[in-house]
């Protein structure tokens, strides 16, 4: 059901990065948070003019539609997966 959200390629590493942070949202918002996140980090492969969603799309997309009160554990997981969050958030990508 999860890999139907996609409506682009992904990153295979990003795609199961973004599966095991979402694994911490309760599931009560789960699904709405990961669509709305899908939905984010390919807007911004597109705007990137990227035909792959990649690392810093998915970052960019946590931050800004995971909801607040799960936002640090989710970028958290994604650091510990090898994500460099810290560098597509403090603006010098």
């Amino acid at each position: 059901m999860k890999s139907k959200l996609k409506t682009m390629p992904w990153d295979e590493n990003i795609w199961k990065a973004l599966l095991r942070a979402a694994a911490y949202i309760p599931p009560t918002v789960r699904v709405e948070a990961l669509i709305a996140v899908i939905k984010e980090s390919e807007r911004e492969a597109i705007r990137r003019g990227s035909e792959i969603v990649e690392e810093r799309d998915l970052v960019i997309a946590a931050h800004r539609k995971v909801p607040a009160a799960y936002k640090e554990v989710s970028l958290q997981i994604l650091r510990e997966q090898g994500i460099n969050v810290d560098k597509y958030l403090s603006g010098k990508v």
